[in-house]
């Protein structure tokens, strides 16, 4: 995608400047003892049964990603030997990505013998000459990040950051930006934040500066600094919205949202709460549902119960919509009826998780069924859902895939 030379510049220089102070990313307070194993989680357990069933010599692509999403969702959840498990299953650039995320959570837990077993792994991946220049790529922002981790590391250096593709090098800034309030004084940090915000931001920059800014708020916010450097991000972050699609910057609005809330960052939650409702009724629907049903949950973790269930059982009456794809829909009704959990609705709850399940067989041909099914275990996984009959009716969907696919 396309980045502006300004921008990929001043990533490259604060990446330098990062280097020139010594960015050590030792986690406070980290364990020197590894971290007790988890059990394999049943959910994510499932969905790779239905992965494996999608023929690798028709869908090598559906197979590999789904693979890869199932991973990244049991790393999520911390069951990292289930996850190093499924990554041996996976073909192409998505396995070193994985094994660069593991060596992250390794060095997080300071288990550096094998974070760097796993780091050497993944670079052997992105060196390999039949990956595309963008494949190496993304493997190379997931081993930066690692770098980043590692106790006594050093950072990125502006060679480092210029390998990358423009996009990986946006994605990295939120990472930078997070050692350098490390290192830095936050007013250095915001300054140079802002010289960012003020250039030509494409897609990709500009959701990449908006987290940046959530790094930094958050540095504001646990050192208890005056209200003007967090209305100086807001000013900043307003800014940046104006570049992203409509959809996009109300995920990320709903995202800071949830940030300051774990701050108690009331009157924040309020304002982007009033930013977020002035643009969903421009979103197409297939865009609209996931982050309004994001966007409910925070509205009730917010004490906003009564908006919360207007917004929901709004999403309800959008789900017929042709613009969702019956693929889309699955999925679309767990995550609602995870909502409806979260908001004490357990009846509601248990009501879209079966018309999940429903859905799934409405789906004739197999490939977009078992793409679809592993993507309802996953938002089953991620939230954590205890159900023995749900369980038993994906695994049956994955018992029932075949021709034609």
């Amino acid at each position: 995608m396309f980045c502006s030379t300004r921008l990929c510049l001043s990533l490259a220089v604060l990446s330098a400047l990062l280097a020139t102070l010594g960015c050590a990313s030792r986690r406070d307070g980290a364990s020197s003892c590894p971290p007790a194993p988890q059990p394999d989680n049943v959910w994510c357990e499932t969905a790779r049964y239905i992965a494996s069933t999608i023929p690798s010599d028709l869908h090598d692509v559906e197979r590999n990603r789904a693979l890869a999403d199932i991973a990244a969702v049991a790393l999520d959840v911390g069951s990292d030997e289930q996850t190093q498990r499924i990554a041996s299953e996976i073909t192409g650039w998505r396995r070193g990505d994985l094994l660069a995320r593991l060596a992250t959570r390794c060095y997080q837990s300071e288990r550096l013998m094998a974070g760097d077993r796993l780091r050497t792994a993944a670079e052997e991946v992105a060196h390999d000459p039949s990956l595309e220049t963008w494949q190496a790529s993304r493997v190379k922002l997931a081993l930066e990040r690692a770098k980043h981790a590692r106790p006594a590391s050093t950072g990125s250096s502006a060679v480092d950051v210029n390998r990358l593709e423009p996009a990986d090098q946006a994605a990295l800034l939120p990472d930078l930006m997070n050692l350098s309030v490390a290192r830095s004084s936050l007013l250095e940090t915001l300054v140079r934040l802002e010289a960012v915000t003020n250039q030509v931001l494409d897609l990709d920059a500009a959701a990449s500066t908006v987290d940046a800014y959530r790094v930094v708020y958050q540095k504001a916010s646990a050192d208890a600094v005056t209200d003007a450097y967090r209305d100086r991000v807001f000013a900043g972050m307003t800014r940046v919205f104006k570049s992203l699609h409509p959809a996009l910057a109300c995920d990320k609005m709903v995202e800071f949202g949830e940030t300051a809330l774990r701050f108690g960052d009331t009157n924040l939650v309020l304002r982007l709460c009033g930013e977020v409702d002035a643009r969903l009724g421009g979103i197409r629907a297939d865009m609209r549902l996931p982050v309004q049903i994001r966007y409910a949950r925070l509205l009730s973790q917010a004490g906003l119960s009564e908006r919360a269930h207007v917004r929901l059982n709004e999403v309800g009456g959008w789900l017929s919509d042709p613009a969702v794809l019956a693929s889309e829909r699955p999925g679309l009704l767990a995550t609602l009826g995870v909502a409806w959990n979260a908001l004490g609705d357990t009846a509601s709850a248990s009501s879209r998780w079966h018309e999940a399940c429903t859905a799934l067989t409405d789906l004739k041909n197999a490939r977009p069924r078992a793409v679809a099914a592993v993507q309802v275990c996953l938002v089953f996984a991620r939230a954590q859902v205890s159900d023995g009959e749900l369980e038993r009716s994906l695994r049956a969907v994955g018992e029932g895939l075949g021709e034609p696919w």
